[in-house]
């Protein structure tokens, strides 16, 4: 085997191969560029005897982008003119191979936890480090993740049983007391939050609807803002330092919701407004159409996965046109952007008009679950989830309510820890999350 001797050349003395059938557009000679300024120039070019690049264009076109006035060669004098073409094919085409991913996110993640920043290495983009470390090609389940199943048995589930659900926990317990917390992550730290607490406004829904009542949703307002505290206390003590919180909640009981996350180390940072696809019917002035949700960490060094894309407006990619079918009537809410129309009948059909407008009235199936009145989107979730956290991560929600952040966790490869107080709603939260996965709920004894 021939030894090959590396030495440095004036730049003008090498040539490229002007019938190089390898491609190099500008954005990846100006990556290439980047790594040599970032960590020299360490792979030298490969040059026949009369100094026509064999190997190394884009090191060539990224080292003139430089203006560089010399470059490591190695000079292959001993193949003939037929081994040179096929071996620069065959250098060309033997490099193209798959990652082992799971391999590259450990070493990625091995980089993010050492400190270093892993969104300016040469070759790749923000786009592939998010998809990479955020998991975004979700772990699709069984049907719409959304759906809270109908009620097929009674799991007897009381105060205190604590679920295994595959790598999630569920614990049927009291989220302001600090021993039930400790009960459930059992030593570990969460990563982050994502909640959705009572909101203290004695939600009913409608007068026709039979759903479940919302624990501590209609406390004196003392009362509930020590409530609040004590659960700002003990999302403290569940999330690492700099772990971030998501917390849904109401205007009206802005103090309750505000004032005592300081109090636990919890700084707040932004109010997220969610635009909802049509309004909720009330005796205000403005019928409300947002959700506002609270933002921050705790003290420490905040984690982010998401970039400087991101909006504090978030919109529920639904249709414009939604349905809710109750007793007696048919309510269709129309939303154009501008304004909202509601329509109460007691049947409908599809229109057709031949003016000019649009002739189909598309009608998706009702945003409601008779087992949880206030139920968020999943994909609304799943935002605070890949902005904050990482793949493996573990979400804290000490308000699992239907399961919503259970199944956001899922589908984005993390772990959920949650509580419940209610036996009913756990029951709601294992069925949901055993119909979206086909798997089946242990109970620790």
């Amino acid at each position: 085997m021939t030894e090959l001797i590396v030495q440095m050349r004036d730049i003008d003395t090498v040539f490229p191969y002007e019938k190089n059938a390898k491609k190099h557009p500008a954005n990846q000679v100006e990556q290439i560029a980047r790594s040599i300024s970032d960590f020299g120039f360490n792979v030298p070019i490969l040059i026949d005897k009369s100094n026509l690049i064999i190997c190394g264009v884009g090191r060539y076109l990224a080292a003139r982008k430089l203006n560089l006035s010399r470059v490591p060669v190695a000079i292959l004098d001993s193949l003939s003119d037929e081994q040179v073409k096929k071996f620069r094919l065959a250098d060309n085409k033997v490099a193209e191979s798959k990652w082992d991913e799971v391999l590259l996110i450990e070493d990625l993640q091995g980089l993010k936890e050492n400190g270093y920043s892993v969104l300016d290495i040469p070759g790749f983009s923000e786009s592939d480090i998010d998809k990479l470390l955020n998991g975004l090609q979700d772990n699709d389940g069984h049907g719409d993740p959304d759906r809270v199943p109908d009620k097929k048995e009674d799991h007897g589930i009381k105060k205190g049983d604590l679920f295994a659900l595959g790598d999630h926990r569920l614990l049927c317990g009291d989220s302001t007391s600090a021993a039930d917390v400790s009960r459930l992550l059992d030593g570990v730290q969460c990563n982050m939050c994502f909640t959705d607490p009572p909101y203290n406004v004695n939600y009913q829904g409608s007068r026709k609807a039979k759903r479940k009542k919302i624990e501590n949703d209609n406390l004196p307002e003392e009362q509930f803002y020590e409530f609040m505290s004590k659960i700002y206390k003990n999302i403290s003590a569940a999330l690492v330092p700099g772990g971030a919180f998501y917390i849904c909640h109401a205007d009206s009981m802005w103090k309750a919701f505000r004032e005592p996350l300081a109090v636990h180390n919890l700084l707040f940072k932004q109010c997220l407004m969610w635009v909802k696809n049509q309004f909720v019917l009330s005796r205000a002035h403005y019928h409300y159409r947002h959700e506002p949700i609270l933002y921050g960490h705790k003290k420490g060094k905040r984690f982010w996965n998401g970039g400087r894309h991101n909006d504090s407006v978030l919109f529920q990619q639904t249709p414009s046109i939604v349905v809710e079918e109750g007793d007696d009537l048919k309510t269709i809410y129309i939303n154009t952007n501008e304004t909202t129309i509601i329509i109460a009948v007691p049947e409908y059909d599809l229109v057709y008009q031949d003016d000019g407008a649009e002739s189909v009235w598309h009608f998706a199936k009702p945003e409601k679950s008779k087992e949880h009145p206030t139920m968020k989107p999943v994909d609304l979730v799943k935002r605070g989830i890949r902005n904050s956290s990482a793949l493996g991560d573990i979400i804290f929600d000490p308000f699992l309510g239907s399961g919503t952040t259970l199944i956001a966790a899922e589908g984005l490869n993390r772990v959920c820890f949650g509580l419940e107080f209610s036996p009913d709603y756990c029951d709601v939260i294992i069925r949901r999350w055993e119909e979206y996965t086909g798997s089946q709920a242990q109970l620790f004894e």
